[in-house]
């Protein structure tokens, strides 16, 4: 079967349709008219509101012309002259679908989702197909807290697909795909592996140019945040396992995710296993969080707190792994992902443990300069024994993207310093 690479979505008016239109007017806005709708066409949308302006000043009786102008408001992101466009139609033509539903597509990107929703009721179930309509909607329906509803409009464009096979845009419909599957696991209505099966078949016909890498991977991300149910994490498991067997994912910052996925999952698994002590589980964590950290979307303060804890776990590892290597090994064999995002540094201690704890000490003192080394280190080795009966006791955060186990409680400003010092964050690695 050929791959899809792109398909046009068809929200102009094919040429004869653009001659109807045309006629309609007279012979020396003829030529603006085909000029407007075939700058559309080819995504020049402001020649084509220019055009349309121009149109309407000599006429503005005509809704097809009017309907383009207030299309190419909405693709420049001109809201509110688009929504006034609209609204404007839906008076003039309450029973025409084309106008309610922009409506409420410009209702649904400025954030008002109940009028959208009233929007997209009014003229549902839809005469004709329109792309983006069901998206639209079932995300204005999620988004006021509708989930079972939102979840059955998300599948309507999904049957659209499986009954035509038309894709109108593969990202459009890896977006209803996303959100149809999280419903599932949301409402628990046992429709997702069925679901999931469309997917995987939809992920095999679309070619995986680098923006639908961008997507799936983005969706690796959101799925990851189901895992906080504890019935989804096998399930999401089979997911990240086929997308891998699959090599969908060969951009390098695409495949990492996929990579950091599998971690993330492990990291589940660990916390539960009574096998692994804390100190090794935070170690693991703090390791995973400062390797996928993106530095650029964190402040300087989070980025310097993730340090200070995995340096500090670093330092507790040099001290824990030669009394704990059958631990080590069985965390290697168990835990695969996440032993090889340690590997070189546990590889490290297993060579010389006391010269890699220098090491490390030496990179966390730098966060702590006002403190003498001989006493930083000795509050080191306190910390350690204290860190050394902790048992597991995790805190679950969601971040508002996805969701993350955060093993001790963020560090606030007057708070006892991660690093053992004894001193305050804000006057010892937080300074």
């Amino acid at each position: 079967m050929e791959k899809i690479i792109t398909a046009k979505i068809r929200n102009e008016a094919p040429l004869a349709e653009i001659e109807q239109i045309a006629s309609k007017f007279s012979p020396t806005l003829r030529l603006e008219v085909r000029e407007a709708f075939l700058a559309e066409d080819e995504g020049d949308y402001e020649k084509a509101e220019g055009l349309c302006c121009r149109i309407l000043d000599e006429d503005n009786s005509n809704p097809e012309v009017r309907m383009l102008l207030g299309r190419c408001y909405f693709s420049q992101g001109k809201m509110d002259v688009a929504g006034q466009v609209f609204f404007d139609l839906v008076q003039d033509y309450p029973k025409e679908e084309l106008p309610h539903l922009f409506l409420g597509m410009v209702h649904h990107t400025t954030g008002n989702f109940h009028d959208a929703v009233k929007e997209f009721e009014l003229v549902y179930p839809l005469q004709t197909y329109h792309p983006f309509y069901f998206t639209s909607y079932g995300d204005a329906l999620q988004q006021i807290g509708k989930k079972k509803q939102s979840r059955e409009i998300f599948y309507e464009e999904v049957a659209a697909y499986e009954a035509t096979g038309f894709i109108p845009s593969p990202q459009m419909l890896d977006g209803a795909y996303q959100n149809l599957l999280y419903l599932d696991i949301a409402l628990g209505n046992q429709q997702y592996s069925e679901d999931l099966e469309s997917y995987y078949h939809f992920l095999d016909l679309v070619e995986m140019t680098e923006e639908m890498q961008d997507y799936l991977a983005g969706n690796i991300v959101y799925f990851r945040s189901l895992m906080r149910n504890k019935g989804y994490r096998p399930l999401f498991l089979e997911f990240i396992k086929h997308i891998k067997e699959k090599n969908y994912l060969t951009e390098e910052n695409c495949s990492e995710i996929l990579e950091s996925a599998f971690v993330s999952w492990e990291l589940y698994g660990c916390h539960e296993d009574s096998r692994v002590d804390a100190i090794a589980e935070t170690y693991l964590y703090t390791s995973y969080e400062r390797r996928y950290m993106k530095k650029d979307s964190v402040t300087p303060e989070e980025c310097d707190r993730i340090m200070v804890l995995a340096y500090t776990y670093e330092w507790y590892i040099c001290q824990y792994y030669p009394k704990h290597q059958k631990e080590m090994n069985y965390i290697k064999n168990t835990y695969p992902y996440s032993y090889k995002n340690c590997r070189r540094f546990l590889e490290k201690v297993q060579n010389d443990a006391e010269k890699t704890a220098g090491e490390i000490l030496e990179q966390l003192h730098y966060y702590v300069k006002n403190t003498e080394k001989a006493e930083f280190e000795r509050s080191m080795y306190s910390a350690y024994e204290k860190a050394s009966k902790d048992k597991k006791e995790p805190a679950y955060i969601y971040d508002g993207v996805e969701t993350y186990k955060r093993i001790q409680p963020k560090v606030g400003r007057n708070d006892p310093c991660p690093c053992g010092s004894g001193k305050k964050y804000k006057k010892c690695c937080g300074k």
